[in-house]
């Protein structure tokens, strides 16, 4: 009689773990396919605004280089331009935006210092990776300048996001063959890089719940290396 109790508790507990463990599986079943879906239309972070490197600069320094940003001598205006971009002074904004923009094709006079200085406030921009960087950079994708134009494609090749996916099919139609072949060159790039940044979050997804199940070989994951959106 003993046994048969015995016997009867051990199927009845049989059963409670069987099916326990069949509701944990399909908790993390469900769990891990949200992750995959997520992580299958990941974006990479990019950040509102570069890193700053601030100097520790006095208010009276800060005004003199503010009024430096008008200055008719390209490189006062540049190194008053670097110092405060450097600080994140929202004055130097509208002067790189306006800079960026300017049409070197339309000037009259000193035509060559006012195109280096374009020139390098683009080059200021496109050092790191920002959105407000990007935006400052889209600008001079439209220029008439093909040069200009070569390097803010270059340039936007390296944000690893849609926006700059639309810049670069936008770029297919630019009347010069050169800009055009960046244009595809880029778009190989930023899929390949958004593509590798979508895999290692479904590696790192696949490894957390191999780890943490037993049954992780029963979640295959999907390679989506291989396949072009």
């Amino acid at each position: 009689m003993k046994g048969l109790v015995f016997f009867t508790l051990c199927v009845l507990c049989l059963f409670y773990y069987t099916g326990n463990t069949k509701n944990m599986q399909k908790k993390l079943e469900q769990e891990y396919k949200a992750k995959i879906a997520s992580a299958e239309v990941y974006s990479i972070p990019i950040p509102d605004v570069p890193p700053a490197n601030r100097m520790d600069l006095p208010e009276s320094v800060v005004r003199r280089l503010r009024r430096s940003l008008r200055s008719a001598n390209p490189e006062e205006a540049f190194k008053a331009i670097e110092i405060l971009w450097k600080n994140q002074d929202p004055a130097v904004i509208p002067v790189l935006q306006k800079l960026i923009k300017y049409r070197t094709d339309e000037c009259w006079s000193n035509c060559a210092a006012k195109y280096a200085l374009k020139e390098r406030s683009l080059d200021l921009v496109s050092r790191d990776i920002s959105q407000l960087n990007f935006e400052l950079v889209r600008l001079a994708v439209s220029d008439r300048n093909k040069n200009i134009r070569l390097k803010a494609i270059n340039t936007i090749s390296g944000y690893f996001t849609d926006e700059a996916l639309a810049v670069m099919n936008h770029a297919l139609n630019d009347r010069d063959s050169s800009v055009r072949t960046a244009a595809i060159d880029g778009i190989m790039k930023i899929n390949d890089g958004i593509k590798a940044a979508r895999q290692e979050q479904i590696d790192r997804i696949n490894k957390e719940y191999k780890d943490k199940t037993m049954f992780g070989s029963r979640f295959a994951p999907k390679n989506i290396m291989n396949a072009v959106d």
